[in-house]
């Protein structure tokens, strides 16, 4: 779930492929999205995020992508597909975005946490498997506060660890 700058809120539907989008009290707004695997079909969406330009990414799991859509729905661009290399991934659970415009994404069975620009080009990775500072069992959240520092769930560890902005 995420909201943009106009206080939207924004909705990955898990079970049934799509993304709903709601205004700040509740009211339902649109949706968009269907099963599948095509640009802007969605299996699995999870994590959302928005950046200042009300640009929404999904974390579109099962697919093993990420995909960018403009506040109404259209779709822009997508990257990522299965695997371990960067910008690869083995269910994408989570998403966040820095006030750059960088795009984080928690990549849960690979244990590390990527680092991306609005436009899907590959800047960092970090973690590897394990319970010692910077590795994680399965990291199912991110976030970024004001001052650029990364929170991470992880999951198996059962703690949440923080980073300076790589």
């Amino acid at each position: 779930m995420a909201t943009d700058p106009s206080g939207n809120v924004y909705v990955g539907d898990y079970d049934h492929g799509r993304i709903q989008k709601f205004d700040g009290s509740g009211a339902f707004l649109t949706t968009w999205g269907t099963p599948g695997s095509g640009d802007g079909q969605f299996n699995h969406p999870f994590g959302v995020a928005t950046d200042a330009g009300a640009n929404v990414y999904v974390a579109d799991t099962d697919n093993g992508r990420i995909q960018k859509f403009d506040a109404s729905g259209t779709f822009l661009t997508k990257w990522g597909s299965a695997g371990s290399g960067n910008g690869q991934f083995q269910y994408p659970y989570d998403v966040a975005t820095d006030a750059n415009g960088n795009v984080y994404v928690a990549d849960t069975n690979n244990n590390r946490i990527q680092k991306f620009d609005a436009n899907g080009t590959f800047l960092a990775a970090w973690g590897t498997y394990g319970s010692g500072n910077g590795q994680f069992a399965g990291p199912t959240g991110v976030a970024i506060d004001a001052s650029g520092n990364v929170f991470v769930a992880d999951q198996s560890n059962n703690r949440i660890q923080k980073f300076a902005c790589p």
